[in-house]
């Protein structure tokens, strides 16, 4: 029995010595790695399927149930925002007023005739002018506020107002400016 015991004491002893032997050495090597953020802000016209394009904003009035009722356009992704930060969004046209485009035209429309109104937002955090804001030449606050997004799309609706003397008695032609729409990071 002391044969065995002493046996398999020194059987334990040069394993754990071969063990330790064989033990890998080990260096190591730390380093920082950095993530630099930056405050990023984009707008841009959609085209309704997540793309940019298609901006242009049409109103037809076809027949005179268009001016009794007025007329509007429905832009599904209008505008596509990203922003790496809360943000606003102002409106404005370039124009006091839409001239024709017919060199020999010299009938206008204020813009103020023009109602732009931002649909709904429903869960999103984005607050804005849900009525109908008049377009103007100064900026108005389209967004009041809205939380950091990545492309998001929004719908947005152009209108008139019902029996809008504006649009009655002017030179048929189609009438134009600019609009513009500005994203401040807050």
């Amino acid at each position: 029995m002391k044969k065995f015991l002493l046996t398999t004491t020194l059987t334990v002893s040069l394993m754990a010595l071969f063990s330790a032997a064989k033990a890998q050495t080990t260096s190591t090597a730390t380093s920082n790695l950095n993530v630099h953020i930056s405050e990023q802000i984009k707008i841009d016209f959609g085209d309704g399927s997540g793309n940019v394009g298609g901006g242009d904003i049409n109103l037809y009035f076809n027949t005179p149930d268009d001016y009794v009722n007025g007329v509007s356009a429905t832009k599904n992704g209008h505008l596509v925002i990203t922003s790496t930060g809360n943000y606003t969004v102002d409106v404005k046209t370039q124009d006091a007023a839409l001239k024709g485009l017919t060199g020999t035209n010299s009938n206008t429309i204020d813009a103020s005739a023009i109602k732009v109104q931002l649909l709904s937002t429903s869960g999103s955090g984005i607050a804005g002018n849900t009525t109908g804001l008049n377009l103007s030449q100064t900026d108005s606050r389209f967004i009041t506020s809205a939380p950091a997004t990545t492309k998001t799309a929004l719908d947005v609706k152009y209108f008139t107002e019902p029996n809008d003397a504006r649009f009655v008695g002017v030179t048929p032609d189609t009438y134009t400016t600019k609009i513009t729409y500005t994203l401040t990071a807050n």
